[in-house]
């Protein structure tokens, strides 16, 4: 087949016209210097992780402030990274307070203690622990029972998941929990601290199944009066007493 000289031509003039960009020539690069700069960002944010207090790290027992207690204007929020009594315990609480109390599974309740210095917030994780009954995970106030010494030293922490077997004090200089045993199978109710800390009233009685973790349904009907003496361990119970709810201390007379 003769192929029209005019045709062929064209084509070659065609091709001439694409443009072909031209090969940069090889460049050796030298091997990059290594830089700090990685280093010394990183080593700034951690920095500024412990500043705002997300990274908790291993501290020594707190040494109470000086001057007199101090109760914050605004109480703190609940947060994922307070530290616990027992891993980081800051010294004498001037209050105690719950917080995300509700009736949904996922919320997360603490019990709080508060510094004296009023700055200071503490996990009593031993509280959180022990938590809702067992068989009422729906049941409100979902924190087990406290109560705060009038020294602030001490939290006397009972159980709300059933029978319980002791009533164990929390000491929030050292963050060590010392446990008193009660009668196997029983219904605690914390009611009050001696004016000196040195001993503790509560109700106790048979605990009841239909109770759903809540003890006035068995100190209502059987609730004794007991006395536990920190200085000697030993817990005695005041005669006379039945359907024990509630107790006081006076400055000169026992409960």
């Amino acid at each position: 087949m003769t192929i029209d000289p005019r045709l062929r031509a064209a084509v070659h003039e065609l091709v001439e016209a694409i443009p072909v960009p031209a090969l940069a020539p090889l460049v050796i690069r030298p091997a990059p210097r290594r830089s700090w700069r990685p280093v010394l960002v990183s080593a700034a944010v951690v920095v500024l992780l412990l500043a705002v207090g997300l990274v908790r790290l291993p501290t020594s027992p707190g040494v109470p402030a000086a001057g007199p207690a101090t109760l914050p204007r605004v109480f703190a929020d609940h947060s994922y990274f307070t530290a616990t009594v027992s891993a980081a315990p800051a010294g004498p609480a001037v209050a105690i307070y719950a917080y995300g109390q509700g009736d949904l599974p996922f919320q997360t309740p603490q019990l709080i203690a508060v510094g004296v210095d009023g700055r200071s917030y503490r996990e009593i994780d031993l509280a959180s622990q022990r938590g809702r009954p067992v068989d009422a995970p729906l049941l409100k106030s979902p924190a087990a029972p406290v109560l705060l010494s009038p020294d602030g030293v001490r939290v006397a922490v009972a159980d709300a998941r059933g029978p319980v077997h002791d009533v164990a004090i929390v000491d929030l200089n050292t963050g060590r929990t010392r446990s008193y045993p009660v009668p196997a199978g029983s219904a605690v109710q914390l009611l009050a601290w001696s004016p000196d800390s040195k001993r503790l009233a509560y109700a106790v009685a048979p605990y009841r199944a239909d109770s759903h973790g809540d003890p006035r349904v068995a100190l209502a009907a059987d609730g004794e009066l007991a006395v536990l003496d920190l200085a000697t361990g030993v817990t005695s119970t005041v005669a006379g007493q039945r359907g024990v709810l509630d107790a006081a201390y006076s400055p000169m007379e026992e409960p």
